[in-house]
């Protein structure tokens, strides 16, 4: 082929010949991808430092994370994430697009509501940065809370919001936030992030990052698209929300853990006191693996109870059985049934106090 012939073939796509008049289809699906994977990293860190958390995406705001699963304790995170190479001043806050300007849609979402008081963060996400004047004109930030402001910046911010929205207060709890995600490459940056999580909960075990961001982003765009109104929190952390507990899940299903050798043929020695069929002690065996997978974090509270409750029982009576498997059967049988409730089967119940009791 000639370079003519080269050059004249370089466009071959019949929809690429003229130019598209409308592009902005493709900015906006960039732009939610950017805020998307952005939340991912807001709970990649949470689940790192082993808080408890959901993340909601479109639900009052661009990305709300809660600290606690439990509907009566939860306080809020508002972030309305901006994808722009723009850099905000106190007066560009307040430029309308549509009725009203990024800051004045910002704290609508969040002042004035019901849940207002439990609401401890409020935040103005934006990959261009901000140009706001701070009361130490050294201090390079990356995080900008409304306190370290100059007073003259709070006072033009407080006189442009008061003719905007004239019954809304500027809250002290805000702040403007430049995000350590690049607005290129971000995707390949958040399956970094996976992995280095994947490398402090887990060194040298085999994991499927790209399965676990792949099902991340799929149920973050799932629930993005979901505009009903869950009156019950339970409902609303399932259908709405990525929470702590479903991370967990799903990086223990997608990374494969080499149990130590040494508790390995404990578990044989102590599976032989049973009389198990060899089915049933590879069933069992597998249950251990899947347990041993499961123990990978602490988040799960009904499992520290477990351990906590089997430490107790062999403390008070350690010197009343001579083989292992006596004392499993007798913790299993004094269970409280809400820890029996957590397995599915007795095998998997016996794997997970064999565990318990040989890993110490």
């Amino acid at each position: 082929m000639s370079a003519n012939d080269a050059e004249e073939n370089v466009v071959d796509n019949p929809l690429a010949q003229d130019a598209q008049r409308e592009k902005s289809g493709s900015d906006t699906h960039r732009k939610y991808n950017y805020q998307y994977h952005w939340a991912l990293c807001r709970i990649l860190e949470a689940h790192e430092n082993n808080d408890e958390y959901a993340l909601f995406v479109e639900c009052h705001d661009d990305v709300v994370i809660t600290d606690s699963l439990n509907s009566l304790t939860a306080e809020f995170e508002f972030n309305q994430v901006k994808e722009t190479s723009t850099k905000h001043t106190a007066s560009s806050l307040f430029y309308k697009s549509g009725k009203n300007s990024v800051l004045a849609k910002l704290l609508l979402d969040s002042c004035g509501k019901s849940f207002s008081d439990r609401i401890k963060n409020i935040n103005l996400v934006s990959t261009g940065g901000f140009d706001l004047k701070i009361k130490e004109k050294d201090l390079k930030l990356d995080v900008i809370k409304l306190g370290y402001l100059a007073d003259t910046e709070i006072e033009l911010i407080k006189e442009k919001l008061s003719k905007e929205l004239p019954g809304i207060a500027l809250p002290d709890k805000l702040a403007f936030v430049l995000p350590d995600l690049p607005n290129k490459s971000f995707r390949d940056t958040v399956k970094g992030r996976i992995l280095n999580l994947l490398e402090k909960l887990s060194p040298g075990s085999h994991n499927d990052t790209g399965s676990i961001y792949r099902l991340l982003v799929e149920d973050l765009d799932q629930k993005g698209e979901d505009t009903f109104d869950y009156l019950e929190w339970e409902r609303a952390l399932k259908r709405k929300a990525i929470t702590s507990t479903q991370v967990q899940d799903i990086i223990e299903r997608n990374i494969k853990r080499t149990i130590d050798s040494d508790l390995t043929s404990s578990l044989s020695d102590v599976l032989k006191e049973y009389g198990f069929k060899s089915l049933r002690v590879r069933s069992i065996k597998h249950a251990f693996q899947r347990y041993y997978n499961r123990r990978l974090g602490t988040r799960n509270t009904q499992l520290i109870k477990l351990s906590k409750f089997i430490d107790e029982f062999e403390l008070l009576h350690q010197d009343e059985f001579e083989e292992v498997s006596e004392l499993e059967m007798a913790i299993r049988s004094d269970l409280p049934e809400y820890l029996k409730q957590e397995f599915n089967d007795e095998n998997e119940l016996i794997a997970a106090v064999l565990y318990e009791l040989l890993s110490e």
